[in-house]
């Protein structure tokens, strides 16, 4: 039977967080939730606007449609 004192609870955390593959790779990446879309995105090429923030791909594909209507 091993014994807990609260002298041993930085070892016990240290045996716990010592594990390999035990980290959390990507949950800590800088993202967002896109207003358009409502996903939540990297911040890699997202635009501001005065509604929140855009991703890369919705605010490609509204400058698409932008240009069909500006063209037509």
């Amino acid at each position: 039977m091993k014994l807990h004192y609260p002298g041993n609870a930085l070892a016990r955390y240290r045996d716990q967080t010592e594990v390999k593959g035990n980290n959390m790779n990507g949950v800590m990446a800088p993202s967002f939730r896109c207003v358009e879309c409502g996903q939540s995105r990297a911040t890699k090429g997202r635009k501001k606007t005065a509604a929140g923030w855009r991703c890369a791909e919705c605010q490609q594909a509204r400058e698409y449609r932008k240009a069909i209507k500006g063209a037509a």
